[in-house]
């Protein structure tokens, strides 16, 4: 699957397992919807992770190359 098809599948609801030499290294999957802590200053430091996590613009980047997505040779 390319990375567009896998973003698809996530917005349905699926979850892949990414691995590396039979590890597995990162998982990509749906955000976990939560509930925000009952104690105040916890609940406040929630608000303000969700309102950034809302508000942050992603950023630009340009297509990767094969090698640059394996690190071939350095790991930097």
């Amino acid at each position: 699957l390319r990375f567009p098809e896998l973003l698809r599948g996530v917005q349905d609801g699926k979850s892949y397992v990414v691995t590396h030499d039979g590890r597995e290294v990162a998982r990509l999957s749906p955000p976990v919807e939560t509930e925000a802590p009952k104690d105040e200053r916890r609940a406040k430091v929630w608000r303000e992770i969700q309102e950034r996590l809302r508000t942050t613009k992603g950023v630009k980047i340009e297509p990767w190359t094969r090698d640059e997505l394996y690190e071939r040779g350095s790991r930097g």
